[in-house]
This record gives C-alpha cells, structure tokens and sequence, in this order.
C-alpha cells in the first residue's frame, strides 16, 4: 500500500503592528516654545515696568499731575447789565513766526528754538447802548422824526480759535528742549495781531455804520418816519492798539 506524502502546511507568519507615531518631536516643540513665550512675557512686563517707573520719575521730578478738585461752592462778586449792540464781527488768520535768537547761526543751530504759529482769530465791534444820555436821543413833537446819537463804536471782544489755532512747525537746537513758555507768548501776540489786523481793516467803521442800520429798522417798527443820526462823539483808542 502506498501512501503519498503531503507537503506540511507551513504556519501563518503574524502581520506586524502599526507603527505609531514617536512624540519625541511634540516634546521637543513644547521646550522651545515655552520658555520662548515665557521670556516673551517677561519682556513685555519688564519693560512696561520701566516705563512706568520713568514715568514716575518724570512725574516727581515734573512736580506731579495738576489735580483741580472743586471743594467750594461759587461766589459771584459782580453782576452788570449789558446792553452790548454786537454789529460787526471779522474773521482773520494769519501766520507768525516765534522763537529765541541766539545771533549766530552756529548758536541758533545749537542753542535756538523757532516755531511758526498759524493763528485763527475773531474780532467783534458794536456799541454799547447802556452809553446813551437822555439828551442823545430827540425826538420831534409829532412823535414821527427822531435824531439818534449813538455812543462811538468799539472792540468787544476777540479772541483766537484754540481748534483752528496751531503750531505748523517747530525747529529746535541740538542742545535744548526749547522755552516752555514759547508758544503761550506767540498765542498772546497772535491775539494782539488778530485785533491789529481787524482794526486795520476798518472794523469800527463798519460796525458803526451796522449800528446805525440796526437801529433805524428799530425806530421804524416803533413807527418813526424819519431817523436821522449824529456823529458820535470822539473817544480814544476804542479798544484798537
């Protein structure tokens, strides 16, 4: 009898296991990064500590932040009755140049503080109707003709526009920080110059040439016929320089 041999089945060689991932590389992101940011912060801290340190120091030094607290109540000390007649009013803007001249231009390079200041101003001119004396007004027996003698015109006021009003340019020497007080003094001639300019320009003639307009249409209403006026009297300066 013969018997065939069979080959032996050879036993089944096992699939390796998946591979995962190492997490070498994560760890060695999360120790740069850390003391990264953390130095970062630091910094940031640090350096906002200095700042306001120097500050402060700059504070002290400064003789500190003007603090206005209102402990008291108000007191008024005056009051006056205005008949104030405002019949003119000019606009005017103009350019000034300020600042220290050493005279040299090796000091001024050095020492010198220049700036130029573009200045914008109103000047308002009328009369002042709390002037008029029983005598400046006459009026006829049929209550239908007057004659006015209006008090002279004059500046009311002025003053300059701090929104439209700035310094345009600033230069100063290598070896200064510049008067403090230097724009405040151009400010106050500005103003001067602004009045100046008005009054040039002949603002109380119109403002009392306007007076007289006004009040006219004002007699009229009341029901006059005629209105004639009178010079006014002669004053000095009337608030021109």
């Amino acid at each position: 009898m013969t018997y065939s041999a069979s080959p032996a089945s050879s036993p089944e060689t096992p699939s390796p296991p998946p591979r995962q991932g190492s997490a070498l590389p994560w760890v060695l992101l999360l120790l740069v990064l850390v003391p990264t940011i953390a130095c970062l912060a630091f910094a940031v801290f640090a350096i906002g500590g200095v700042a306001q340190a120097f500050d402060l120091v700059r504070s002290v030094l400064s003789g500190g932040e003007l603090v206005v607290v209102d402990r008291q109540p108000s007191v008024i000390t005056q009051i006056r009755e205005l008949g104030r007649l405002e019949t003119a009013s000019y606009t005017v803007e103009k350019v000034l140049e300020g600042g220290v001249d050493q005279g040299n231009p090796l000091l001024n390079l050095l020492l010198g503080d220049r700036l130029l200041f573009i200045a914008h101003g109103e000047v308002i001119a009328g009369v002042d109707l709390t002037e008029l004396q029983d005598d400046d007004v006459v009026v006829s027996d049929d209550r239908l003709s007057v004659t006015v003698r209006l008090p002279p015109s004059r500046v009311l006021t002025y003053r300059l526009d701090n929104e439209l009003s700035r310094v345009y340019d600033r230069e100063q020497g290598l070896l200064t920080k510049g008067d403090p007080q230097l724009e405040s003094r151009v400010r106050q001639a500005a103003e001067q110059a602004v009045l100046q300019a008005a009054c040039q320009g002949g603002i109380l003639a119109q403002a009392e040439v306007n007076a007289q307009r006004q009040v006219q249409i004002l007699l009229f209403t009341l029901g006059f016929r005629d209105v004639q006026f009178r010079p006014s009297p002669a004053v000095g300066s009337r608030g021109c320089p």
